[in-house]
Order: structure tokens, then C-alpha cells, then sequence
């Protein structure tokens, strides 16, 4: 599943292009009347979440009745396996030798260190002399380990995803998904909710989506029994009773739009997941519809019927197949998918050719016996009709194309007509449903949005913003998930005013919201105000300290307003969490040549020039220049 909303970084592409592009920090201006600004306090912490999980009992209550489903689950499935405790991962890496470089000069290794494991970024120089060594310590692993595993770091509830990733398929360490050279964003990361609902269990937040957690953040690590049965609660206390009326789901006598959401709500990838207005992704129950928990909005303008799994979603592609269009809802997930418990490698030619000949029996395979055995098919159903295909998101990895064509080798291409921008973004499965049409409007407004952001272009924000502005309100508005896409739209079409009260709208509902202090921040500093940009980077410490972006736009408020040495400790606790950050380093070398510290500034200067030598990217970038591609939820372009 796709990122559901959560800010999107609408302030990346847009603020930072129109307005720090243009000189936002020559823009500021000394305070004529010399008063010190006044630190604004930390954001006060939110109450947490309020869901209605108290009749879920964790997978372990299922244990006693159910223990061969749990015990095959735990250990053969994907989703039994989904993440845990580094401690308790089985391990499938190879860990003789962790260490690998990529193309921006820097190497990765892991380490164990008093019983704790140490993931690494290094350079060095020329001379084989260490830079920098940033490291983070990592307390979960992640992913099942069927196509590989990767690692979360914990600072007090917020999380984080390490760059470095075991590929099972390659049997080989890289960077992780979401992660390039020269322009990912080191130890900083960050997961919210809307990414972890699918790959962990059940979890405690300060709020959906704000990336803060209650620590631990985890009431079950792996996605348990109930995500697709639903709470136990009440099914335990009824057979302890004796009742034999059981409320517990059972998928498979559900309707086929019902018996599809339970796994889709996790395997539909889309362009935009928007959970309906006052409702959250925890509050789907097993049993509903998907669209009466959320919208999924895909692009019609790149779902081609000839694309491999790439670009679009392994939902998208069986509803293609014609053995789905003529099952007549019968054909689903669970057809061929056993919920409780993966076949073995040996097992899954025969396992999945079992499957096929459920409905593919009275006519079997037109090939010949002999050719059908002969490698690479072997016997295989799948891998004729379902071959595999590199992902363009999971590095070294391959996924069974599920277009199930009868002939792959000459499947059809025929190019898609042309999609009007109105009709280009399609809500899914939503036909026999009773979506109110303000749900509609905002789910597709925002992915309209998300484009428009993504593209420049000024006649889809338009679009954009007729969608959303009914229904965001603007300056009066409480629907914070669309607030910052519409902001962003505003100053696609270079609508300040509106685009600013949108922002201002946001932290008034979310005082901590990051993306839109961020474009305040970038505003105040546009206009020449020092000390509102002050007070916005501090209130971004407040809200997450973890980002190095907020500390260095302090130091650069700090220095206009003449408190220097408060500004060097300000850029130097940015590069603690980013060493990497040149344009942070060059500030610093200015400052102390300016203070007529010429060997403080030599020596900056010099690790500069040693780090550039090695490590130097295609083009340069300044540390806010929004063509540099950010993978962070803080919007910090890291300008190597």
C-alpha cells in the first residue's frame, strides 16, 4: 500500500522552488528596535489517539485453539513475520560480511556493540582517513524476509528507517526502499503510521500520522490474527461461555467486495490513500467495504494495461486478468493465497498448480507434458502464465506479474486513450457503495494535488483546489488532510494569501505539524521577518529535534539577529544529525572567517575539500533547493 496522506512534503516542491529559490535568506532583515526575540515553548503534547481497540486480545489468545494456524502463521507467513525485536530475528543475512559502498563514495556496514546492533555511513578520504562515521543504533527488523528485511530506529516514539537493507532474492546488503545516493536523507527517515499500518501490528500514536509515538509504540509487532479476523474479545468470552453463536469473521463467506478489502487494505497500491472524513486507518474492521473506511484514488493517466507490477498495484493487475473478469467475484486473494501459511519453495510449483486447476482442470495446459516439465517452467503454472518482474521500488527484487495472460510471451499492448485531467484520477471500487460525495471530492482533489505539486502544473492545482477548497474552508476549515495539499496548490497558482492561511489553519488544529511550520518558516523568512522565522524553527525542535533542516534554519535566523555564537551551536547541532550538510559547513567556515577565526576556518574549509573529493554530487545544490529529491518526512534537501 501506498503512503497514505501525511503532509506529503507539500512545502518541498512548492515553498522552497518559489521562494527560497528566489533568495529567501538575503531576504532577512535585522530588527530595527534591537529586543532579543522571545523562544517560543515546546508544542504541548497532544492526548493520545483515541481508537476503539479495547476488545482486541493479541494473536497470542488465539494460540490455544487455533495452535496449528498460529504456529504455520508465525513461522512460514509473511505477515506472521512482518516485524519484531532485532534480538528476535531469525537471522537470513549474512553478517560475515555486512559491509557495501554505493556510488556517492560511502560505505555501509553493521555492528554489535555491548548486545546492541550499530548500523554504520561512512566516508573517507583520499588517503583512506575517516571523514565522518554516522551511526544509529536499530531496535526492530522489518519485513518477513522473503524478499529481505530492513531495520527501524526508536528515538523516544519516533521512528526511523536505517539505509541499510538485507535483499534476500540477491542475497546481498544495499540501501533500502525510498533511498538513492547522494540525496537521501542519512539516519533520518522517519515512518509514520500511515506506512507502518501495513507492516506492523497494532500501535499507540500521540495522533495519526504526526510521526510521534507512544514509546513503545508497539501493542503487537507482527500484523496479527485480528487485522483480518477483527478483535477476539467477544468471540473468546463467547465459546468460554459456551455460546455457539460466534461473531469472528470468517473471510471466506464473505461477499467478494468484502472478502477483497480485508487484504487489499494493506496490497492496493494507489496513488493517494485517504482514510473518510473523522475516521482513521485503525478503524476498519474485517466485514466492511474498504470506501467505508477509506478512498483509494489510482492514475488512470499511468495504469497501462501492459505494465509490470513497477507501476501499479498486484490488485490492479488481477482485476485485469481475464480470470478474474469471468469468476464472477469468486476469483480473489485467499483463491490462490493461503492466509495462514506459505508453501515451501519445493512445495510452490505443485501448491499453486493446485490452485489453477480448481477452475483450469477440465481443460488443463495445452503444452505438451514434456515442455511443461523442462526448465525453467518445471512444471510450473505460474511461471508462464504469472513470470516474475523487477520492481522499480524494491531494489534486486522480482514480483509475479498478476495479469495471468494465456500466452505472456505475446500478451497484448494497446495503448490507453486519452484521459482528460478531470477523469485522470479514479476512486476505487466504490460502485454499490455510499460514499457521501464531500469523501469523493477530497480524495480526489488530493491526489490531483499530489500531481500538480509533483508536475508545476497550474491547471491541475486549479483543479485541485475547486475540489478541495469546499471542503478544506481554507482559513476556517478543520479537515487538516487536505489543508496542506491545498496550500501547496495556492502557491502553485501563486495564490500567497490563501496558501498561507491553509498553513496557519493546520497548526492551529495540529500545533506540531511539521510540513506546515516548515512553509511558514520559509514565508516568514521570504518576508524579511526574523524573528516569526525564529520562532517557527523552534517550534519544528520542539515538535521533532531529531531533523537537522529546523536547526540550521535557526542558526541562519540567529545570525540576522546577531546572536553568532548561539547561531554556531545551532548549525553545529544540524550537522550532528547530518555531517554530511556542506552548505551547513560553509555557513560555518564564513562565520568564523568573518570573526577573523582564520584557523577554525582553514580547517572547515579543508574537511570540505577533502569530503568533496570523494564524495561529490552530479550537481550542485544549495540546502533548500527543492530539485534535490528528499526522501524525509521533515522536506531537509541534505545538499551533497
Amino acid at each position: 500500500m501506498e503512503h497514505p496522506v501525511r503532509g506529503l512534503n507539500w512545502t518541498l516542491a512548492i515553498v522552497a522552488a518559489a521562494l527560497v529559490g528566489a533568495g529567501v535568506w538575503h531576504s532577512l532583515k535585522r530588527p530595527n528596535n534591537g529586543e532579543p526575540p522571545v523562544r517560543s515553548a515546546p508544542v504541548a503534547r497532544r492526548e493520545r489517539i483515541a481508537r476503539p481497540d479495547g476488545d482486541y486480545l493479541g494473536s497470542q489468545a488465539c494460540r490455544d485453539c487455533h495452535p496449528r494456524q498460529y504456529d504455520t502463521y508465525t513461522t512460514t507467513h509473511g505477515m506472521g513475520r512482518s516485524m519484531c525485536r532485532i534480538e528476535n530475528a531469525t537471522p537470513i543475512e549474512n553478517f560475515a560480511d555486512t559491509r557495501f559502498e554505493t556510488a556517492d563514495g560511502r560505505d555501509y556496514f553493521m555492528e554489535q556493540v555491548d548486545g546492541k546492533v550499530v548500523h554504520h555511513e561512512r566516508v573517507r578520504d583520499e588517503r583512506g582517513g575517516v571523514l565522518y562515521d554516522d551511526s544509529a543504533r536499530v531496535m526492530f527488523a522489518i519485513g518477513s524476509g522473503v524478499r529481505g528485511r530492513g531495520y527501524v530506529i526508536n528515538r523516544e516514539g519516533r521512528l526511523y528507517q536505517s539505509p541499510i537493507s538485507w535483499y534476500t532474492q540477491s542475497q546481498s546488503w544495499g540501501l533500502s526502499p525510498g533511498y538513492k545516493p547522494w540525496t537521501h536523507s542519512r539516519f533520518q527517515y522517519q515512518l509514520l503510521e500511515g506506512w507502518l499500518y501495513c507492516h506492523a501490528g497494532r500501535m499507540e500514536s500521540w495522533g495519526a500520522n504526526t510521526g510521534q509515538f507512544v514509546d513503545p509504540p508497539f501493542l503487537e509487532l507482527f500484523v496479527g490474527c485480528e487485522r483480518c479476523h477483527g478483535p477476539g474479545g467477544e468471540h473468546v468470552a463467547r465459546r468460554l461461555k459456551g455460546i455457539p453463536d460466534d461473531p469472528m469473521v470468517k473471510i471466506g463467506d464473505l461477499a467478494p467486495e468484502r472478502r477483497g478489502a480485508v487484504c487489499w487494505q494493506c496490497h492496493l497500491k494507489a496513488k493517494v490513500t485517504l482514510p473518510l472524513l473523522g475516521r482513521d486507518l485503525y478503524d476498519f474492521r474485517p466485514g466492511q467495504r474498504l470506501d467505508e473506511n477509506r478512498l483509494i484514488v489510482y492514475d488512470r493517466g499511468s495504469t497501462r494495461p501492459d505494465t509490470p507490477e513497477g507501476d501499479q498495484s498486484i490488485v490492479l493487475q488481477m482485476m485485469m486478468s481475464r480470470c478474474f473478469r469471468e469468476s464472477d467475484g469468486r476469483l480473489g486473494c485467499i483463491s490462490c493465497h493461503n492466509p495462514h501459511e506459505r508453501p515451501s519453495a519445493e512445495q510452490r510449483a505443485v501448491y499453486y498448480r493446485e490452485r489453477c486447476l480448481q477452475c483450469h482442470a477440465d481443460r488443463g495446459c495445452s503444452v505438451a507434458e514434456e515442455t511443461r516439465q523442462a526448465p525453467p517452467a518445471s512444471g510450473s503454472c505460474v511461471a508462464c502464465h504469472m513470470p516474475s518482474e523487477i520492481s522499480s521500488f524494491i531494489p534486486h527484487t522480482a514480483i509475479s506479474d498478476h495479469r495471468i495472460f494465456r500466452d505472456f510471451r505475446n500478451r497484448p499492448s494497446k495503448p490507453l486513450p486519452p484521459v482528460s485531467l478531470r477523469e485522470r484520477f479514479a476512486v476505487f471500487g466504490i460502485d454499490g457503495g455510499s460514499v457521501s460525495e464531500t469523501d469523493l471530492r477530497r480524495a480526489r482533489g488530493v491526489a490531483m494535488a499530489t500531481e500538480a505539486v509533483a508536475t508545476g502544473s497550474i491547471e491541475l492545482a486549479r483543479f485541485a483546489i475547486r475540489e478541495l477548497d469546499p471542503v478544506g474552508a481554507a482559513a476556517t476549515g478543520d479537515d487538516i488532510a487536505v489543508l496542506d495539499p491545498l496550500a501547496a496548490c495556492y502557491m502553485v497558482v501563486q495564490d500567497t494569501e490563501r496558501g498561507i492561511a491553509c498553513w496557519q489553519r493546520a497548526v492551529a488544529l495540529q500545533p506540531d505539524r511539521g510540513p506546515s511550520l516548515r512553509a511558514l518558516a520559509l514565508l516568514s523568512a521570504a518576508n524579511g521577518d526574523p524573528r516569526a522565522f525564529l520562532e517557527y524553527a523552534d517550534r519544528m525542535i520542539a515538535a521533532n529535534p531529531d531533523l537537522p533542516e529546523p536547526h540550521f534554519m535557526r542558526a541562519r535566523a540567529l545570525q540576522v539577529l546577531d546572536r553568532v555564537p548561539e547561531a554556531i551551536a545551532s548549525a553545529q547541532e544540524a550537522l550532528q544529525r547530518d555531517p554530511t550538510a556542506v552548505p551547513v559547513r560553509n555557513w560555518i567556515v564564513n562565520i568564523h572567517r568573518s570573526a577573523g577565526n582564520i584557523e577554525e576556518a582553514d580547517r572547515g574549509k579543508a574537511w570540505i575539500d577533502a569530503y568533496l573529493k570523494v564524495a561529490a554530487p552530479p550537481t550542485p545544490r544549495s540546502p533548500t533547493d527543492s530539485s534535490a529529491p528528499s526522501d524525509s518526512a521533515s522536506g531537509w534537501s541534505p545538499s551533497r
